[in-house]
């Protein structure tokens, strides 16, 4: 074939193409069209009662009923008793636009609503000759049998997991299912299980949604909780109630499986996925000092039941432990880290070597028991060659006699009345200045009610010398520490508040090694006279004696220097009228006037509330704080002898206390040293 002959059936054949797509159009559209049918499932009536018959059906555009075939799997909700069908009917109906008459094939199913409730039907397949079709899901609403036609939603336990181990924390939910919009619930009622620790935490679970039809319904939790089983055996979570939407809907209970802890890891009660490290706060050390050993514990699990091992060594003495933790709720447990803080002393010179044992814990998910490494620190303790800082605190710090001791008795300038009195002759000086009226005679008077206020302010008594106080040091001095103990406790009777009483009391009871009460008179002494040094040093001297490193803040400023600034600035904002004649430039005076005034009284309000603050110090060794204010609640962590906590309340026979690193817990009241300002006054 020439080239005229290839370029004519090139142009015939494109003629043929564009007719021949054209004719197919219509059977791939009827193809397409025919692959496409989902019908629609309609339920009559819309909203049936418990017991009611209803029908499911949906419609078909095929002429012939003897083509179309049920699926074999047909799955209804338990909800509908299924009654009668399938059904299938011819029908006809007019279509409301063209008014063409369409042939349909009707099939149909009759139910009995059993329940009332909200359930999916889920797609119904047939087929039509040799191909399968699928109808879209639908949403089953049966309304209660008596009263207004209301759907109640589902409440249901959700656990994770239905077989934990003995020990073993898992979450579990309480959960609003089947719900047509997102509620908050009136009221939430749960009983807790048996043998079981149950906790109410927040943050966990959720809202999701489900799309049925053109519909969506939606499942939030309504409360969490974190379980941990006692015991092995069977455990069940009591039916739980919820008011909601004009409706109460109880759950199911719910049962667990609790199989026992394997006897490997029995000793330390770990269930979780953990990392166990450890760390020495130095190697080298003077005899007589403590060292910190610190143990941390970090992961996911039962982190908030695990107890270190007791940690023994030869010629080393546990002084004190005190825990640490940061722990966040979630589906497996708790998550964050747990850490113990270890204080040993070593009792004589040499090389010591600090196991820490390995810790064992069992996987859940694997079953498989995992152990960490064991952990060995070296640490060198040398003789100490010069005096210890212990005995140059008792040499340096010297008992008080009866002078120096009333040298601080009423020494509280914002607590003296009289000195308030320099602020209304400073109020009439300010009317003067402003009204500018010659008044010397008003300053004169202004001058003498000062300088008699400043008299009567600074006024003392004449010293003179207190027999138990003399009696007490001389005691003291001669190394009879209880005759000292007993005369200066008759002297703080006759002087109430005196801090010069407590620094002497806290001296006397270090000497007879009772550093709980040491701490206790040495802290209140620093906090009655926050400007004197000696005080504090003594304090601080005792508390690092004792390995007592993280106690509760001192107040360091005494509120007088602030309020005697306060008065002081008040004053000269009071004379301005005299010196500034100009109205402008005395506006703008008293405006700068009144920030050092505004400071100085905030200043001095704060450090008397801090003054005043309440707190107390632990009277007895390995003293537990709890978590809840119950003799059999479970243990928060120990508090060594002498800590100074802050008093934040108290319930029945426990102080709800703060520890200096910021950790809260209740601790019986018999456990407790409290300064007068704090609860044992209300008590």
């Amino acid at each position: 074939m020439d080239r005229h002959g290839r370029d004519g059936f090139r142009r015939r054949s494109r003629r043929l193409v564009v007719p021949g797509i054209l004719l197919l159009l219509p059977v791939l559209f009827a193809q397409t069209q025919e692959a496409g049918i989902k019908p629609e499932l309609v339920i009559s009536p819309e909203l049936p009662r418990e017991t009611q018959q209803f029908t499911l059906s949906f419609l078909i555009p095929h002429p012939i009923p003897q083509d179309i075939r049920m699926g074999p799997d047909v799955r209804f909700p338990p909800s509908a008793v299924l009654i009668g069908g399938p059904g299938i009917n011819p029908v006809s109906e007019k279509d409301p636009v063209t008014g063409a008459i369409e042939r349909f094939i009707r099939i149909h199913y009759v139910f009995r609503a059993s329940q009332a409730g909200r359930s999916i039907v889920e797609p119904l397949s047939f087929r039509i000759g040799e191909k399968e079709y699928t109808t879209e899901s639908a949403l089953l609403e049966i309304a209660q049998r008596r009263g207004e036609p209301l759907v109640p939603f589902d409440l249901a336990w959700i656990i994770p997991q239905t077989e934990i181990y003995e020990g073993q924390t898992v979450a579990a939910f309480l959960e609003m299912q089947n719900l047509t919009g997102i509620t908050m619930p009136d009221t939430v009622s749960v009983t807790p299980p048996a043998r079981v620790v149950f906790e109410e935490v927040k943050g966990l679970g959720g809202i999701t949604s489900l799309v049925a039809g053109n519909r969506e319904l939606y499942r939030m939790t309504v409360a969490s909780y974190l379980l941990t089983p006692s015991a092995p055996g069977r455990i069940v979570l009591p039916a739980a109630r919820v008011k909601a939407l004009g409706l109460t809907v109880e759950s199911r209970q719910q049962a667990l499986t609790v199989k026992p802890l394997p006897p490997a890891v029995r000793s330390t009660g770990a269930v979780g996925r953990f990392q166990v490290t450890s760390r020495l706060g130095r190697e080298e050390m003077t005899l007589g000092d403590t060292v910190e050993l610190v143990v941390r514990i970090e992961g996911a699990g039962n982190l908030n039941y695990l107890q270190l091992p007791d940690l023994v060594y030869p010629d080393v003495v546990v002084t004190g432990k005190t825990g640490r933790s940061s722990l966040l709720p979630s589906e497996t447990g708790y998550q964050g880290f747990m850490e113990w803080e270890v204080r040993i002393s070593p009792q004589k010179a040499g090389d010591f070597r600090l196991t820490v044992p390995p810790f064992p814990w069992l996987d859940p998910e694997s079953g498989r028991i995992h152990t960490s490494r064991e952990r060995v620190h070296r640490i060198a303790v040398r003789e100490r060659v010069i005096q210890d800082e212990e005995g140059k605190a008792r040499k340096d710090h010297k008992i008080l006699r009866s002078e120096e001791i009333m040298s601080f008795q009423g020494g509280d300038a914002y607590r003296n009345i009289y000195l308030y009195g320099l602020l209304v002759p400073g109020l009439i000086v300010l009317v003067q200045g402003l009204l500018r009226r010659k008044g010397k005679s008003l300053l004169a008077v202004f001058g003498l009610i000062c300088l008699s206020g400043l008299f009567i302010a600074a006024g003392k008594a004449p010293v003179r010398e207190i027999p138990q106080v003399e009696r007490g040091a001389d005691a003291f001095e001669a190394g009879d520490y209880p005759e000292a103990e007993k005369a200066f406790l008759q002297a703080a009777d006759g002087l109430p508040g005196n801090p010069g009483i407590d620094y002497n009391l806290g001296l006397t009871y270090r000497a007879l090694d009772n550093p709980s009460r040491a701490v206790f008179h040495l802290r209140r002494a620093a906090v009655q006279s926050p400007g004197t040094g000696f005080f504090r040093e003594a304090l601080l001297a005792v508390e690092k004696h004792g390995g007592l490193l993280r106690q509760t803040p001192v107040p360091s400023i005494h509120p007088d220097f602030f309020f005697i600034f306060f008065i002081v600035s008040f004053l000269a904002a009071c004379t301005l009228p005299w010196l500034v004649k100009r109205r402008g430039v005395l506006l703008i005076s008293f405006i700068i006037f009144l920030l050092p005034i505004g400071l100085s009284l905030g200043g001095a309000a704060y450090q008397a509330a801090e003054r005043n603050s309440r707190w107390g110090v632990v009277a007895a060794e390995g003293t537990v704080m709890r978590k809840i204010p119950l003799p059999n609640s479970s243990e928060w962590l120990y508090l060594q002898e002498g800590t100074s906590v802050g008093v934040r309340g108290h319930s029945d026979n426990f102080i709800l206390v703060r520890t200096g690193f910021g950790v809260e817990g209740w601790v019986d009241a018999k456990k407790l040293l409290l300064d007068r300002s704090g609860l044992a006054d209300e008590k």
